[in-house]
This record gives structure tokens, sequence and C-alpha cells, in this order.
């Protein structure tokens, strides 16, 4: 069994990362105190701290 925690995508029009949380209701939403990086160690770094509890919960 596996369980999706975060989704990262990079916008290739303005070149960042964005990251995105998945809720119960099964659907990605958009991370709220991140709201651009440019580099994915970046986003990784806010997965491990998740200040929000909506990554690990």
């Amino acid at each position: 069994m596996s369980t999706p925690v975060a989704l990262l995508r990079y916008l290739t029009s303005r070149r960042v990362w964005r990251l995105y949380w998945c809720g119960s209701d099964e659907r990605w939403h958009e991370y709220p105190d991140l709201r651009f990086a440019r580099t994915v160690d970046e986003l990784l770094a806010e997965i491990d701290r998740d200040p929000t509890a909506l990554l690990w919960g």
C-alpha cells in the first residue's frame, strides 16, 4: 500500500518548482506556505520540515 504525500511540479514558463499536497478528497492542492522554489532541494527541505502538517499529518 502506498499513500501519496507530495507532488513536485516544474513550471517551465516561470522556471520555478511548485509543491502540492494531497487532501482527504484525494486531489492535489497548492501548498500554501511555499509559493515557488528555484530548486527541488528547497521543496524537499519544506517536505521534511512540514510546518503546516499537511504532508505528514
